[in-house]
């Protein structure tokens, strides 16, 4: 692990760190909150160029979270950048806009969770029929 990568995405993402935690030399993992998430993003994709991976939603015990998930290729260590929310109706800002290559996995969280995404510019469905019930998601689990 590079110290200086910790370091870096310290320093630059300052304030909007909620929590910075080293798993492994290969993984770290950055807690932003959502409102900060599209900054968060600029700076890790744009400013310290890392190369986006793909993004992971789940339903946890208390609401969501989506992590977006980051590759300093050079230093081959993942940074995932995570958000979460205690809402039974998820809702983050889309990082299309900044990065296009999540489009399709924002849009299959959606269908998949519920989790819908601000800003995302063409929310339609990408694995579920047309005509499958609006309210039903697939991988939500209910008691």
């Amino acid at each position: 692990m590079s110290e200086k990568l910790v370091h870096d995405l310290t320093a630059r993402l300052g304030a909007m760190i909620r929590e910075l935690s080293v798993k492994n030399e290969r993984r770290v993992y950055v807690e932003v909150a959502p409102d900060d998430l599209r900054q968060a993003v600029r700076v890790i994709f744009e400013e310290m160029g890392a190369r986006y991976a793909t993004a992971t939603g789940m339903q946890v015990q208390d609401g969501f979270e989506v992590l977006h998930h980051f590759v300093f290729d050079s230093q081959r260590v993942v940074v995932s950048l995570r958000v979460s929310t205690e809402s039974e109706a998820p809702e983050f800002d889309s990082i299309t806009p900044l990065i296009t290559g999540a489009e399709f996995i924002e849009r299959e969280m959606r269908d998949l969770l519920g989790i819908q995404f601000k800003g995302h510019p063409n929310p339609k469905r990408l694995i579920l029929s047309d005509d499958w019930p609006d309210d039903v998601y697939c991988l939500l689990y209910t008691s």
